[in-house]
């Protein structure tokens, strides 16, 4: 799967990481800043770009970039289904 690129910018935005190492096998725990704040502050960053929010239970299950992408492709929120 191939993430959509404001995905990425927005991952590398909040846990200062290089692009490059960004994949959408990523998830919490695989970044050291990708933790329990982390994940609030990558949700917030998220929710800014694509302009859209998330319950409290999403939250918690938004626990990786797949997750996250496919939940912003079922908004319709991606300009493409990837």
């Amino acid at each position: 799967m191939t993430l959509d690129t404001r995905i990425v910018d927005a991952v590398t935005r909040v846990f200062n990481v290089d692009p490059g190492a960004v994949s959408a096998d990523l998830k919490i725990g695989d970044v050291s800043e990708w933790d329990s704040l982390g994940q609030l502050n990558l949700i917030v960053e998220i929710e800014s770009v694509f302009g859209t929010r998330f319950d409290g239970e999403q939250l918690i299950s938004l626990n990786s970039l797949t997750e996250i992408q496919k939940e912003l492709a079922d908004r319709n929120l991606l300009s493409s289904q990837v």
